[in-house]
């Protein structure tokens, strides 16, 4: 039986994952569509923005799935509990109730935070995208483990981030950057790829600015200054409406 890596980001981290985290023990199909193809100790797909992820969708494929699973004997069921350690575990479940607080009440304690912010700024000054390696994520020309020839484009940008009450600069990566300037890598190419490149570039990302996002933010260990923005979320906004609730009946007590 060949298996496959499917890496859930964002919103669907947030809510599928979830789900499937408390039904680990409970057979589930799912159906996913528009997914990002990648190479990492294999073949393994991930979400992205335009992703659409069902959980036992109502078609013939779904029974005829449920029914091999449940009858092949040569097919066994497993967890791979290795590559899930308890402390991952226990970091998931933080994220998911990551506490939310203004950016003033941001403080490096060994924990999650969930804030709700714009972005005022997206640095332009240098690339914001490098040549990664295929398994370790470093600059393909600065891995000596891995093949440059299997590099592939990455975004990484460092932007600021505020509230009413403070601002704060932040480095992002891959999925989480691409969420922040709203198309793929390979669109910024097709952009650039002129000679007033330059000036496009900087008209496209000044429309970026201002958009809302949730972010969670994580001080790995106290003492370290070191911000990590754990997850770029959707903003849901039925809790902020209770978040904002609470806080309003907070300040007339």
């Amino acid at each position: 039986m060949e298996t496959m890596r499917l890496t859930l980001w964002e919103g669907f981290a947030h809510d599928q994952g979830r789900f499937l985290f408390n039904e680990l023990n409970q057979d589930h199909v799912l159906g996913a569509s528009m997914v990002l193809v990648g190479s990492y100790y294999g073949a393994c797909l991930s979400t992205v923005g335009r992703t659409r992820l069902f959980i036992d969708p109502d078609i013939d494929e779904t029974d005829d799935l449920h029914g091999w699973y449940a009858d092949d004997g040569y097919v066994k069921k497993h967890i791979s509990w290795s590559q899930i350690l308890a402390n991952s575990i226990s970091e998931m479940e933080m994220v998911f109730n990551a506490k939310r607080i203004k950016l003033n009440q941001f403080s490096a304690a060994h924990n999650y935070f969930r804030v709700l912010v714009k972005v005022l700024s997206i640095d332009s000054s240098m690339s914001i995208w490098y040549e990664s390696c295929a398994r370790h994520l470093r600059r393909a020309d600065m891995c000596v483990e891995c093949d440059p020839s299997f590099s592939r484009p990455r975004y990484r940008i460092n932007i600021k981030i505020g509230d009413a009450t403070n601002t704060m600069s932040v480095t992002l990566f891959g999925q989480y950057a691409e969420m922040i300037i709203g198309c793929p890598i390979s669109s910024i190419q097709a952009m650039t790829d002129n000679e007033f490149g330059d000036y496009f570039l900087e008209e496209y990302l000044s429309e970026r600015l201002m958009n809302t996002f949730t972010f969670i933010l994580h001080v790995p260990e106290i003492g370290n200054d070191d911000i990590i923005v754990a997850s770029v979320l959707q903003v849901r906004w039925e809790e902020e409406f209770y978040y904002l609730k609470r806080e309003m009946r907070g300040q007339s007590n």
